[in-house]
């Protein structure tokens, strides 16, 4: 029986998320219901919680980063920026109550040393890759993002990262960066 318990919790998408509390109602999260928002996944407790993030989420982002439990996770490696599934991650930490994922021990050293500097939000964003002007309906659809004079782009695969990273003026043409928003369900 405790094996089966086990290998249940194995099979469950949640087994090795974090335990969110929603930012606006303060309950436990229902993990259907949640948005991203500057590469981060936001649990809420039902629906009208996420009606007033959308409206105006700066307010409710500041509060929950200051508050005293987790509200979000990542779902990139803030220090390489590319794609982290939570499910399958083997390293995080913990900052401003936002638990970030890690694809290496020496990315986690580096977050570790410098959270303040990784985990940054920039103010805009571009859900359409620079480089191949794909455009990405979320950011979970994307291979990851890189950050470039305050703005997200996020990148449609990994192709994509060497050319922006080595010449990151050369591709920001080619899209137009918006306030940064919720989005998902």
């Amino acid at each position: 029986m405790t094996s089966a318990l086990f290998a249940l919790c194995l099979l469950s998408p949640q087994a090795n998320l974090p335990k969110l509390i929603c930012p606006i109602g303060g309950h436990d999260i229902n993990y259907e219901i949640n948005i991203e928002y500057s590469g981060l996944r936001i649990g809420f407790c039902c629906n009208d919680c996420v009606a007033t993030f959308r409206k105006d989420p700066k307010p409710v982002m500041e509060k929950a980063l200051k508050g005293k439990t987790l509200f979000a996770y990542s779902l990139f490696d803030p220090v390489s920026g590319r794609r982290v599934r939570a499910e399958r991650a083997r390293f995080s930490s913990d900052h401003q109550n936002v638990r970030y994922f890690f694809s290496s021990a020496a990315n986690k050293s580096a977050f570790d040393a410098e959270p303040k500097k990784f985990s940054a939000m920039p103010a805009k964003e571009a859900l359409t890759c620079p480089v191949m002007k794909v455009a990405v309906a979320v950011p979970s659809e994307a291979e990851g993002f890189m950050d470039y004079e305050g703005t997200r782009y996020y990148i449609c695969c990994g192709g994509c990262f060497n050319p922006f990273k080595s010449d990151p003026k050369r591709y920001i043409g080619n899209v137009t960066p918006k306030m940064t928003a919720a989005h998902g369900k």
